[in-house]
Parts: structure tokens; sequence; C-alpha cells
């Protein structure tokens, strides 16, 4: 696999299953209506695919948190296909999507639907 991944989704498999994070808390239902709302079911990374997963900017394992400005929703599945796989990428970093453990992700710009767009 190369660097170069585009912003097109390869493989967007819709999931059934509840929204769990590796950490083993479960996303609020009033937090996954407000990305659902905000994103209106299609991917706020390229806008073209239906959005399958709320991925976490800054990770729950880096001291994420369930909250709207942390949390994008994203074509792909897991970590590996779709604008999901690309937010797990340098590329994901760049675009806001991914971020460090000592960043305020409030104040880190996101690129949505190829806008930067400040959260809050």
């Amino acid at each position: 696999m190369t660097g170069n991944r585009s912003l097109e989704p390869t493989s967007c498999v819709p999931r059934s299953v509840p929204l769990w994070v590796s950490m083993g808390s479960k996303i609020p239902a009033r937090i996954q209506a407000g990305v659902r709302e905000r994103s209106h079911g299609v991917c706020e990374g390229c806008g073209q695919a239906p959005a399958t997963e709320m991925h976490h900017r800054k990770y729950r394992s880096r001291g994420g948190q369930h909250t709207l400005e942390n949390l994008i929703h994203l074509c792909g599945w897991g970590n590996h296909t779709g604008c999901h796989g690309i937010a797990h990428s340098l590329q994901g970093h760049t675009l806001g999507w991914s971020v460090n453990s000592w960043a305020d992700e409030t104040t880190v710009p996101v690129r949505r639907l190829g806008e930067e767009v400040p959260d809050g």
C-alpha cells in the first residue's frame, strides 16, 4: 500500500451493529443523533458515500471523548477502507480527521467535504 490514497471511498459496507469503540463504551445516543444530523447520513470526508462510521478525531486511546467536536461521520469499514481508512493515515492527520494526543480537538481545524471548518 502506498501513502497516496485518494479521497474517493474504496469499500463502503453499511453496518447494522452498535457503534462501539475500542475503549469499551458506546457513543451516547444524543451524540450519535447530533453527528447524524450534521452529516445528513453522508460521509463528511468525501461527501459521496453513505457515512458508516463515527470516527474519533482524537482517538479514545489518546484521551478523546464522545463529543460532537471530536467525532466525524465517515464512509468505510474499520480503520482500513474509505475515508475512515484515510483518517488513520498521515493524510487524515493533515485533514484534521485525526488529532495528536496533546492537541485540543476543539481548536484543530477539520476539513469536511473539502472545506476547512472550525469546530465548535
